[in-house]
């Protein structure tokens, strides 16, 4: 989500409140600035604490300074914070702590040679982790694939940096399992995903699991006669990755758009191909998560974004405010929304300027539920464009201890 100027002002001001659920709010963020992660999460709070060392923003110092914590959680979320240095990273390799290893066996920002000596660990989970890690030198996993621990293949086959030799290699192993990551994982080839379907040869049995068709029809090199047959498929788990495969054509969305699981429409609900008309029957749809779904869609117009502001499940709402599309309109109503969560949230969108929150504040005023300060407009006050002179009211209500 891009960075607005008036995002800076609000996470400012939801830290300097004293409920913790705003700060924890504001910590969670990702424009959180360096200043107020300090500022806020330095405190005694477990959780505020928590959310400083896992954000991306921490600074470097003082990451390494936790990386020695006698708090072991502590020295986790060091090692699983991608702006962690790689000498720190180093240093927790080693640590005592199995939990703590994972975490930086997890870490994209591992340095190979601290990768390679996690590949050794003693327990099979560090291992496991480290085999799934993208950043894995590609020797640490032929390694891998050739002790013939089948403990860490399921890891190395949902690998996408796994090489196509390795991920040939792990297909051949007649487990349904392993063959289903290797059929999901965008670095299988196009000849490697027909090969699962057909079947091996010799003492391999046929690859026809319900993991290999699933993990084949959400595949992006999956070609599109077989995502057609796959979208007409008697198991709706095999159609359900159908529209989340981001090949899937504009033909096949409109397709599956009538399906009878609720899955499969939420997948074409999300999908970026989804034609505009569909999009506007799926906005209607009785299931939850299929109009959820058509909120958190960038590609979905305007005009069904405003219509979604006004769903009546919160769930939905909740959604417009994590789309970066969302129109003021929408955001406008969203501000007055019932559940506290979608207001504060709506605070933060990059579209939510200062004239909406200005305007529906003194709309709340000119209206009888104003005189008593609702808590509507107590948060919009956490917006640098709320009325100066109507947060002197709301301290003055404070000070005489009326409801605020």
């Amino acid at each position: 989500m891009v960075e607005a100027p008036h995002v800076a002002a609000v996470l400012r001001s939801f830290t300097a409140s004293p409920s913790l659920w705003l700060q924890h709010l504001a910590l969670g963020h990702p424009c959180c600035s360096p200043e107020l992660l300090l500022r806020t999460g330095s405190g005694p709070d477990f959780q505020l604490r928590g959310l400083l060392l896992r954000h991306p923003r921490c600074p470097a110092d003082i990451l390494s300074d936790f990386s020695t914590h006698k708090n072991h959680r502590y020295r986790e979320n060091v090692a699983s914070n991608p702006n962690c240095p790689g000498s720190v990273l180093a240093g927790l390799a080693r640590d005592a702590e199995q939990a703590v290893r994972a975490a930086v066996a997890a870490n994209r920002s591992a340095p190979p040679a601290v990768l390679e000596s996690l590949s050794r660990d003693s327990s099979p989970w560090v291992v496991a982790k480290t085999a799934a890690n993208p950043a894995t030198p590609p020797g640490t996993l032929a390694r891998l694939v050739g002790d013939g621990n089948g403990a860490y293949w399921c890891s190395l086959a949902a690998n996408p940096a796994c090489p196509q030799v390795i991920l040939i290699q792990l297909a051949r192993s007649g487990s349904p399992d392993v063959q289903g990551r290797v059929a999901a994982n965008p670095a299988a080839g196009t000849a490697l995903l027909i090969w699962l379907l057909a079947g091996a040869s010799g003492p391999h049995r046929p690859a026809n699991e319900t993991e290999v068709l699933q993990g084949t029809a959400g595949n992006p090199n999956c070609p599109g006669y077989l995502l057609t047959a796959f979208s007409r498929h008697p198991q709706a788990a095999v159609r359900r990755a159908v529209p989340r495969n981001p090949a899937c054509g504009t033909v096949l969305l409109r397709v599956l758009a009538s399906d009878t699981d609720a899955l499969v429409r939420e997948g074409v609900a999300q999908h970026p191909r989804t034609p505009v008309v569909v999009l506007s029957r799926l906005a209607s749809d009785q299931a939850v998560g299929v109009r959820f779904g058509v909120a958190r869609n960038r590609t979905t117009p305007s005009d069904l974004l405003e219509r979604l502001a006004q769903d009546p499940d919160s769930r939905v709402r909740d959604a417009l405010t994590d789309n970066p599309a969302c129109p003021l309109p929408a955001l406008t109503r969203l501000l007055t929304d019932p559940y506290r969560t979608v207001r504060l949230k709506t605070l933060l969108h990059p579209n939510c300027s200062a004239v909406p929150v200005r305007e529906t504040a003194l709309k709340i005023c000119n209206s009888p539920a104003g005189k008593n300060i609702p808590a509507v407009l107590r948060d919009l006050a956490h917006h640098p464009g709320f009325p100066p002179h109507l947060k002197t009211m709301i301290a003055c209500d404070k000070m005489r201890g009326l409801p605020c």
